[in-house]
C-alpha cells in the first residue's frame, strides 16, 4: 500500500503506451491532412483549361524594379515551352525587361498575346511605353491579339481617366488589332467614360482581395456577379474577365483560404462557369512570382498555375488536390520528434524518483510530444514559404529554433523538478537564485518566446494586411510551456515584466480575432495560442514540486 504523501509505481509499459499513442496520433494526424481534396468541377479536356493566363519572365529575386535587369529570349522562349499545349493565349504586362521578346516567340508555339504595357505617372515615361507598344504592335500583327493600355492606373490613381482615355484613343488609331484597358470592376463603375474608348471592357475580379473577402466555394458566383453587374452598366459592351485567380499559400482573409485545393477549385468553377456562359478569361497568372512576396507578403508570390523553381504545374487538372502532398515525410518527422522527446524524459527524469514518476507528468509529456510531433513538420516547411526579406528569414527560424527547443526544454524541467527562473532573475533585475545551465536555458527559451510572440502580436494588431499567421510554430513553442505551467507549483506571485507582456499578448489575442472575423480559423487559432502564452505568463513563476504532482 501506498503511504500518503509518496508517489505510487509506474510501470514501465505506460510511459511506451503513451508513446504508442502519440505515434498512433500523429500518423492519423497527418493522414487526415494528406488526404486529397475534390473535385468540385471536373475539367473534361484541354480546351477547357484557362484560356489565357498572365505572364511575367522573372523568377527568383527577380522583379521589375531590379535595375538594369533583361530576361534573355532563351528563358521567355523556355517558359512559352512549358506553357504550350496548357494554354492558347498569355497576357503580358510591359514591352521591356525581356517581355518584349514574347510576341516573336510566342507564334512558335501557337500562343497568342494580350499585349500589355506599363502607363505610370511620369509622362515622358509613358511616352516612350507608348511608342513601343506601337512598334511591336505593328511589327507583331499575327502573335498580338489585343493592346492593354496600362493596367490599374486608376486604381493607383497614377493618372485620371481623361488622361487615359486620350491615351487609349492614340493607341487605337496606331495599331491594327483590338484596344482596351484593365482594371478591377469597380473602377469601371466609377469612371464609365472609359467603355467608349474601348473596344471591349477588361475588368478584374479577385474574390481573396476584396475588401470583404470571398470564400473559394462562392468565388465563381462571385465572378459572374460581378461581370454581370458590368455588363448591366454599359450594355452591348463585351466584357473580359482580365485577371481571377486563387493563392496557393499564405495568410487567410476572413472567409477566404489560400490553397492548393482552393486555388483548383476556383480555377476549374470559374473556367466552367466562362465555358457555360461564354465570357472570355484571363486567369493570374502562369508562373508563380516571388517577388511580389515582398509587396504583398507571403500570399503575393503564390498565385501562378506553375511552381516558380520547377516550373511544373502545382496540381492535375482533373483530379483530387491534396494541400500537403509531403504529409508521409512530415509524419516521419512528427514520429521522429516525438521519439526524441520521450528519449529527453527518459533521460532528465529524476534518478530518485526511478519509475516512481508520477502518471501525470507522463500525461504531459505526452501531450507535448503529440503537439511537437503534429507541427512541427509544417512549422519547418514554412521557414522558405514565408521567409523573402531579412526581417522575415530572422523571424521565421527564430520561431523555428524555439519550436524544436520549447519542447525539449519543458520535457526535461517537468522530469527534474525544475524551477524555471523569472525575467527579472534572468535579466539582473532580482538577485539570482541557485539554479543550473539547464533552468537558465528553458528561462532564456521562454523569455524569447515572449519577446517573439509580442512581436508578431503587435505587427497583426498595428499593420495586418500582408502579415502571416504562424499559428503553427507558435503552439510548437507555447504548449510545452502551457503543460509545464498547469503541472507546475506557483507559490509565488507574477513578476512586473511577466505581468505586462501577460496583458499584452492577451489583450492582442483578442483584438486579432474579432479584427480578423470569427470565420479566420487560422487568426482564432494564433490567437489562442497568443492567449495561451498570455495565462502561462500570469500563473507566476513556474516551479516544480514533488508534493505538486503527487496523485490523491
Amino acid at each position: 500500500m501506498t503511504e500518503p504523501g509518496e508517489f505510487r509505481p509506474i510501470r514501465p509499459l505506460i510511459p511506451l503506451g503513451l508513446l504508442a499513442a502519440v505515434v498512433v496520433a500523429i500518423l492519423s494526424f497527418w493522414n487526415w491532412m494528406g488526404a486529397p481534396i475534390g473535385p468540385h468541377t471536373v475539367l473534361g479536356s484541354v480546351s477547357d483549361k484557362p484560356s489565357c493566363v498572365s505572364y511575367a519572365p522573372f523568377r527568383g529575386v527577380e522583379s521589375p524594379v531590379t535595375p538594369g535587369i533583361d530576361i534573355p529570349a532563351s528563358r521567355i522562349d523556355e517558359d512559352l515551352q512549358h506553357l504550350a499545349g496548357f494554354t492558347r493565349c498569355v497576357r503580358t504586362y510591359q514591352i521591356d525587361q525581356g517581355a518584349q521578346h514574347v510576341p516573336a516567340l510566342a507564334g512558335k508555339y501557337g500562343i497568342k498575346v494580350r499585349q500589355g504595357f506599363w502607363i505610370g505617372r511620369n509622362a515622358s515615361d509613358n511616352e516612350k511605353q507608348i511608342a513601343a507598344a506601337i512598334a511591336l504592335a505593328t511589327r507583331y500583327p499575327d502573335s498580338i491579339e489585343s493592346i492593354a493600355v496600362g493596367n490599374e492606373v486608376l486604381l493607383r490613381a497614377d493618372q485620371g481617366a481623361e488622361a487615359l482615355v486620350a491615351m487609349i484613343k492614340r493607341v487605337k488609331a496606331a495599331v491594327p488589332m483590338r484596344v482596351t484597358y484593365a482594371d478591377v470592376w469597380e473602377s469601371w463603375l466609377r469612371y464609365p467614360e472609359l467603355a467608349d474608348a474601348v473596344d471591349f471592357i477588361t475588368i478584374h475580379v479577385l474574390p481573396y482581395w476584396e475588401d470583404v473577402p470571398v470564400a473559394a466555394e462562392q468565388a465563381a458566383v462571385h465572378v459572374d456577379e460581378k461581370r454581370r453587374l458590368v455588363a448591366a452598366r454599359f450594355p452591348g459592351k463585351e466584357i473580359v474577365i482580365g485577371e481571377v485567380g486563387w493563392p496557393s499559400q499564405g495568410r487567410m482573409r476572413s472567409v477566404a483560404e489560400a490553397s492548393p485545393a482552393n486555388q483548383a477549385r476556383v480555377i476549374r468553377d470559374v473556367m466552367a462557369l466562362a465555358k457555360r456562359e461564354g465570357f472570355g478569361v484571363n486567369v493570374i497568372e502562369a508562373f508563380d512570382q516571388p517577388w511580389k512576396r515582398g509587396w504583398e507578403g507571403t500570399v503575393g508570390g503564390h498565385w501562378g498555375l506553375f511552381d516558380a523553381q520547377t516550373r511544373e504545374p502545382k496540381f492535375a487538372w482533373d483530379g483530387a488536390v491534396s494541400n500537403y502532398p509531403q504529409w508521409r515525410r512530415q509524419a516521419a518527422g512528427g514520429v521522429a520528434m516525438a521519439l526524441v522527446i520521450f528519449a529527453v524524459a527518459f533521460a532528465t527524469r529524476d534518478k530518485r524518483l526511478a519509475l516512481k514518476t508520477s502518471f501525470g507528468r507522463w500525461v504531459g509529456v505526452a501531450i507535448i510530444a503529440a503537439v511537437a510531433g503534429m507541427t512541427i513538420g509544417l512549422a519547418l516547411e514554412r521557414i522558405p514559404v514565408e521567409s523573402f526579406n531579412a526581417g522575415t528569414w530572422v523571424l521565421s527560424l527564430a520561431m523555428a529554433v524555439l519550436a524544436l527547443a520549447s519542447p525539449l526544454c519543458a520535457t526535461a524541467a517537468i522530469m527534474r523538478n525544475s524551477t524555471i527562473p523569472t525575467f527579472a532573475e534572468l535579466l539582473g533585475g532580482t538577485p539570482p537564485r541557485p539554479r543550473g545551465v539547464f533552468e537558465t536555458t528553458c528561462g532564456i527559451v521562454l523569455l524569447l518566446l515572449t519577446l517573439l510572440a509580442t512581436d508578431v502580436a503587435l505587427g497583426l494588431v498595428f499593420d495586418p494586411r500582408y502579415r502571416d499567421f504562424p499559428a503553427v510554430g507558435m503552439t510548437c513553442a507555447v504548449v510545452p510551456f502551457a503543460v509545464l505551467a498547469w503541472q507546475s507549483r506557483t507559490s509565488e506571485s507574477t513578476g512586473i515584466a511577466e505581468t505586462i507582456f501577460a496583458a499584452m499578448l492577451v489583450l492582442a489575442a483578442g483584438y486579432l480575432a474579432l479584427n480578423e472575423s470569427l470565420a479566420n480559423w487560422q487568426a482564432l487559432w494564433l490567437s489562442l495560442g497568443l492567449f495561451g502564452l498570455g495565462v502561462t505568463l500570469g500563473r507566476g513563476r513556474i516551479r516544480m514540486g514533488f508534493a505538486a504532482l503527487n496523485p490523491s
